[in-house]
């Protein structure tokens, strides 16, 4: 998530005397306590950050999607519309820990819905890196962030029959009583 965010954001804070430094945490205990100025997070769809010292503000909308590589024979075989049961004949690469953020607790670590629609678990990796390099490079599904799969340029799949999806917003989150002047740059 951070390879898609932070480079816009910079782009804003260009003209300011700053220095990125980036750090992994599950929630933002490290914005209340100061030791970051700035925090990305995701939440599901409709809900927003919970913390009384925060202020946030919505950066994007994102939408999950199942995806392959422009050669795998399932579109040779099937072309890119396909119903729910023949993505399922299929293998899939999935994130080993949470490398989009939150999920709802029914759901895998992609946002997947497994246990209506349980898959073929072939890998298990813990970058995105990884997950799209596989995908690009095996005959292997994922389901990812719209902007990954348009990012890598991999083919978004039109699955029909399943009734799920995965959403989040995606925030962009300072400490209410932290006022530094370059910060005016996101109001």
């Amino acid at each position: 998530m951070l390879a898609h965010f932070v480079p816009s954001l910079m782009t804003k804070l260009s003209q300011q005397q700053l220095t990125l430094e980036t750090k992994q945490s599950e929630d933002l205990a490290m914005l209340t306590k100061h030791e970051v100025d700035l925090a990305l997070v995701t939440s599901l769809q409709g809900t927003h950050p919970q913390d009384r010292q925060v202020e946030y503000q919505a950066l994007q909308e994102i939408n999950f999607v199942t995806v392959a590589s422009h050669t795998h024979p399932m579109l040779i075989e099937h072309g890119a519309h396909l119903s729910i049961d023949q993505v399922l004949e299929y293998p899939f690469v999935i994130p080993s820990k949470p490398i989009y953020g939150k999920m709802a607790t029914n759901r895998s670590l992609d946002g997947w819905f497994d246990e209506e629609f349980n898959r073929r678990i072939m890998a298990r990796v813990d970058t995105t890196s990884m997950l799209t390099s596989l995908v690009k490079s095996q005959p292997l599904l994922a389901y990812v962030p719209d902007y990954l799969a348009k990012e890598h340029s991999l083919q978004i799949l039109e699955v029909s029959g399943c009734p799920y999806t995965c959403e989040q917003t995606v925030w962009l989150c300072r400490n209410k009583h932290l006022s530094a002047h370059w910060m005016q740059v996101f109001e």
